[in-house]
């Protein structure tokens, strides 16, 4: 035989057996087995938007996977920056959805450090995939799970009169902060 065909077998095991005869009736017969499975779930990649990310904040994942072939995957565990993966949801047969919520008190990360993606496992419903473990590195991803800490805030001595401004020092935990909306000394707005 030289023209053996294109044949789709379905997931599981099929049986093949030709038969095969000449021209003088003599017949012969063979069989084999054909295995078809799913590859086992695999983590690709995972993403986070390249921006600030705040207490409070609910940041959205984007997981790349190798091709669930129509049967969707769960989320067996998972964190990014320390903080648990939830809402994990099929996209395509590619790409899943989930989110991190950052809270007060976990990691922090400047936007020159790596945030870690440890232990990402998803799973079929009978295998699981090997644990997915990988840095996202972007420009623009602080991770801020501090609440500022003044220490101290203090009005410059002096004598000030109606109108005039005064300048009041403040002390604070971290560099670059600024007075947030409705900030207020005596009922007065306090400009930056």
């Amino acid at each position: 035989l030289n023209n053996l065909g294109t044949y789709t077998f379905n997931l599981g095991v099929t049986t093949v057996t030709y038969h095969a005869e000449d021209l003088s009736g003599n017949s012969a017969e063979c069989s084999f087995e054909v295995t078809v499975s799913l590859k086992p779930p695999e983590v690709i990649n995972v993403r986070i938007p390249n921006d600030t990310m705040n207490i409070g904040d609910v940041v959205p994942v984007t997981i790349t996977v190798l091709d669930d072939g129509g049967l969707p995957y769960s989320l067996v565990s998972g964190t990014i920056g320390g903080y648990e993966v939830t809402s994990f949801t099929r996209s395509t047969a590619t790409t899943y959805l989930a989110n991190i919520t950052i809270t007060e008190g976990g990691n922090t990360y400047d936007g020159s450090q790596s945030i870690p993606v440890s232990n990402l496992v998803i799973t079929d419903g009978e295998v699981n995939s090997v644990p997915y473990n990988g840095s996202i590195v972007q420009p623009n991803d602080l991770l801020d799970s501090r609440n500022p800490e003044v220490s101290s805030m203090q009005a410059r001595a002096g004598t000030y009169m109606i109108g005039q401004w005064v300048v009041v020092d403040v002390v604070a935990d971290g560099p670059r902060y600024t007075a947030g909306a409705g900030t207020m000394v005596n009922g007065v707005a306090l400009s930056p």
